[in-house]
């Protein structure tokens, strides 16, 4: 078992603390590397403290002998590709990793709203900037997906409080929220976490596929439409 944490950086606190205790590995997840085109994919999110939090997150790395691998993981979407390279220098300049992964859409409650037509507007105009368009994403993951879930049977997601949630794709609603995880044994977390009626739909439209972002088709579609979108970018110039 592997001990892995998941954060925007907004918010770091006691960073040499958090490291002395070696957890395997540390993903940060961004949208950009200037302001502007960081808020449109993390709302209300501030990328000068990220970046100064990365540093900082270094700095604790190199003070605490820290083993933890600390991964830096860029979320495409169809407006923050030509700051990909700027974050990854920047990155690799304190000695992260990094990757990139296609935008998606979560939690699994607003790709269900989405599939059964009750997107919000707010969802509809998010969708639009997505490399990855979920409809055609969720065409591949529905007709094509593994009868099995990793998300829930490989990944135990536990909040800030120590309670355990029903996966890392779903909404941190009280319905999904399992227990604490140190006042049950594990087996008790999965027969528990395994009743939750949320599941039946996401297996059904193949989410923890789109997730995964297994599929070979996921980025042929991916570079269609950025090839759409910088076509109509020149036309919308001459």
């Amino acid at each position: 078992m592997i001990c892995a944490l998941s954060s925007n950086l907004n918010i770091l606190r006691d960073p040499e603390k958090l490291l002395a205790e070696e957890p395997d590995w540390f993903r940060i997840s961004l949208s950009g590397f200037t302001q502007p085109v960081y808020e449109i994919g993390h709302y209300k999110g501030n990328i000068g403290k990220v970046i100064d939090n990365m540093k900082r997150l270094a700095d604790a790395k190199r003070s605490v002998g820290a083993r933890t691998s600390i991964h830096v993981f860029y979320h495409r979407y169809l407006h923050n590709l030509d700051e990909a390279s700027l974050m990854e220098e920047f990155a690799r300049s304190l000695g992260f990793e990094f990757a990139t992964c296609l935008a998606q859409m979560f939690p699994v409650e607003k790709i269900i709203a989405f599939a059964e037509g009750q997107a919000t507007d707010s969802d509809r105009k998010l969708q639009a900037l997505f490399a990855l368009p979920l409809d055609r994403a969720l065409q591949i993951t529905s007709k094509d997906h593994k009868p099995e879930c990793s998300l829930l049977e490989e990944i135990m997601t536990i909040d800030v409080t120590g309670n355990v949630m029903l996966c890392c794709g779903s909404s941190l609603e009280r319905s999904n929220a399992v227990g604490q995880y140190l006042d049950y044994p594990i087996d008790e977390i999965q027969r528990m976490r395994r009743m939750k009626s949320l599941c039946g739909k996401c297996m059904k439209l193949g989410i923890p596929d789109y997730f995964e972002g297994t599929s070979q088709h996921f980025e042929t579609i991916a570079k269609e439409t950025i090839s759409g979108h910088l076509l109509r970018g020149r036309n919308h110039l001459e």
